[in-house]
């Protein structure tokens, strides 16, 4: 057992159960939060995790009778409510501890970049995706970390549904499972037109966006043109936090109005916030296209910081210090964030045939395939990092 796994020492005081760990570490776990963390079969149903706890039924004096570390490092809880004996392992109480150390390590803390410092984004082969769990793990963490990961050498017939098929679900939206992007005689969005794509998170104007965007360039356009742009949105929050907190604090409370319509089919409008903070005050999600806004619906006195706000944005979403600009290769795909990492594109001839498939993955599933992955390969150390997403 690693370091700071092993308990050394169990004591009690008023209140908690106190725990020494060998790395000099101390956890406190409260005698309801306890009681309440048994996953016996009486109490739940460990197999797939449901509960049978009742938490109304346990009385405000529940308290251990006795306590022990038996000979597995395990802590034995007998509880002077209804005689109920709860055993918890070390190593799950170490990773359950709520301390603010603890809870502060298990942060996501994802590297933010800009266009001159996103490291090392050399792709991935689908079919090394395919035969390698380790090298899927690898994929998982990159995107984790940076948001944005490339893969080559995918089909054009059905790479993206293979693509999928990896790492979760693909999400059905009223374009279909998967879609094509060129361009079109009757445009309905901006991605059916020859111009440039500004940068933007996809499908902004829904109640919960996709979770991450797969853009798969089927045929590039044939003159060179119409190269992706990406852009870490983390990363313009933080910039945009320099240069007026006011701004993020206005973006993070006042919600805009996003908006899709399609005549006849489909009408979108959603009143969505444009920044999402965790708990701790740090970005945890962007949901941003200024060409799906609207004017927005807000108090009298929050209109004009609300313009200034996104003009601000604006100006960093244009600034091309922070973007990446990459021309995808036939085969290539692009798997991003789309709660954290924009993407728009350059303008091409209309006659250069440029062809991109699009899908969407959940990010339930993406992040359930993670962790039985993770659990899988030993890393369940690296399993509570993983990012909550927007909601």
């Amino acid at each position: 057992m690693r370091s700071g796994m092993t308990p050394i020492h169990v004591g009690v005081d008023k209140h908690s159960i106190i725990i020494d760990w060998d790395d000099g570490h101390r956890s406190r776990f409260l005698y309801i939060w306890l009681r309440d963390a048994c996953r016996c079969s009486l109490c739940g149903e460990p197999s797939f995790g449901d509960r049978r706890i009742v938490l109304s039924e346990l009385p405000n004096t529940i308290a251990p009778v006795s306590f022990h570390l038996n000979n597995q490092n395990e802590l034995v809880v007998l509880w002077n409510h209804d005689n109920h004996s709860s055993v918890y392992s070390s190593e799950w109480l170490r990773r359950h501890c709520y301390s603010k150390s603890e809870r502060e390590n298990r942060r996501y803390r994802p590297t933010l970049w800009d266009g001159s410092s996103l490291p090392d984004i050399h792709p991935f082969s689908l079919l090394e995706l395919k035969v390698s769990e380790a090298n899927l793990y690898k994929m998982f963490e990159r995107l984790h970390q940076f948001g944005i990961v490339f893969i080559h050498d995918v089909p054009a017939d059905d790479g993206v549904r293979q693509t999928a098929r990896l790492l979760g679900y693909l999400r059905e939206t009223n374009y279909g499972l998967v879609s094509d992007i060129k361009v079109e005689p009757e445009a309905r969005t901006f991605a059916d037109l020859p111009e440039a794509a500004p940068l933007h998170t996809d499908e902004a104007f829904r109640v919960f966006p996709p979770g991450f965007t797969m853009l798969h360039a089927v045929q590039p356009s044939i003159d060179g043109q119409g190269a992706s742009l990406f852009l870490d949105g983390f990363e313009l929050v933080r910039r945009l936090r320099e240069e007026s907190p006011d701004a993020v604090d206005l973006l993070t409370r006042v919600p805009i109005r996003f908006s899709r319509l399609h005549p006849g089919e489909d009408d979108f409008l959603l009143h969505g916030k444009m920044i999402r903070l965790d708990p701790e005050g740090e970005v945890s999600a962007v949901r941003l296209g200024l060409h799906n806004i609207s004017p927005p619906d807000c108090d009298e006195c929050d209109v004009e910081p609300f313009y200034n706000a996104l003009r601000r944005v604006d100006r960093l979403v244009r600034d091309r210090s922070l973007r990446i600009v990459r021309r995808l290769e036939v085969g290539e795909l692009v798997l991003v964030d789309n709660e954290r990492v924009l993407h728009g594109r350059q303008a091409f001839d209309a006659s250069g045939g440029r062809h991109i498939r699009n899908g969407f993955i959940d990010r339930d599933s993406f992040h359930s395939r993670w962790r039985v992955l993770s659990k899988k390969l030993g890393y369940e150390e690296n399993f509570h990092k993983i990012f909550p997403g927007a909601r």
